[in-house]
């Protein structure tokens, strides 16, 4: 279960006071509103990338503000996956090794070379990220978001720069990575996406 409850963030020119969510095991919720209104900060905020200036955030049983700086980063490495809209890889490390890496780090054990062929990047594993074209690069974000089965999946934008079928496409791919389980949170002011969600909150 995700609960936040009266959260808001305070930037220095900037105040966003967010609604509550609750979500149970298994909800797509769908994070709609215009630039400017704070979806990115929440979602950083959902990842414990950001401490709430007021309020309280807990997955399952654990709120990130009683985690040590340490502690939640492993805590966030088991728990959480998280898409940015412009993914960043590290230049020197090949795509396999990453996902050997992310694996690691959730302290989980999974078939490199399927999970790579599951987004059509079996021949891939030895190539580095900037190798790749921007669609195989999405798919690898997403891969290394969800390879080690997170309890909650986050999505910044992911949607926003792409034709109706890739849009598609992207979904497909989610829905296949993810478990039965996976609490998806997704951010965007891209209405065509919204079948896809059982919620959606705006903002």
């Amino acid at each position: 279960m995700l609960q936040t409850v009266g959260v808001e963030f305070r930037y220095p020119e900037q105040q966003f006071q967010f609604p509550d969510i609750h979500l149970q095991k298994g909800d797509k919720c769908l994070i709609h509103g215009l630039s400017g209104t704070g979806k990115s900060t929440l979602l950083h905020l959902l990842a414990g990338l950001l401490t709430p200036s007021l309020g309280s955030i807990k997955l399952g049983e654990t709120e990130f503000s009683g985690l040590s700086k340490d502690r939640l980063h492993q805590w966030r490495s088991t728990h959480i996956g998280m898409v940015l809209q412009y993914p960043v890889f590290p230049k020197d490390v090949r795509c396999g090794e990453l996902l050997e890496l992310k694996l690691k780090w959730a302290n989980k054990s999974v078939d490199i070379h399927s999970a790579l062929k599951r987004i059509d990047l079996s021949s891939k594993a030895q190539h580095y990220p900037h190798q790749l074209s921007g669609g195989e690069r999405q798919r690898l974000a997403l891969l290394l978001a969800c390879i080690h089965q997170p309890d909650l999946l986050l999505i910044d934008e992911a949607s926003s720069h792409l034709d109706d079928l890739r849009t598609e496409q992207l979904l497909m791919t989610i829905q296949e990575l993810i478990s039965a389980e996976t609490m998806v949170v997704f951010v965007s002011h891209d209405h065509r996406i919204r079948s896809f969600f059982n919620r959606t909150i705006e903002l």
